[in-house]
């Protein structure tokens, strides 16, 4: 199974190969998709390894 990673890097390689506006707006989306997986994949490792703060009232203060 690919990584979200290589899924991109993939998709990006078949679009700058690509000979013509179809195969473009084929591929488009595809990578649009495995961008926005991608982020999620790095947002979710970055609250694993920093997660946010515990929530402080401020009006306590």
């Amino acid at each position: 199974m690919k990584t979200t990673e290589e899924r991109v890097q993939e998709l990006c390689a078949r679009m700058l190969a690509a000979k013509d506006e179809e195969a473009v707006n084929e591929i488009a989306p595809l990578l649009k998709q495995a961008l926005h997986e991608h982020c999620e994949r790095m947002r979710k490792l970055v609250l694993l390894d920093f997660p946010p703060p515990p929530n402080q009232d401020m009006a306590a203060d």
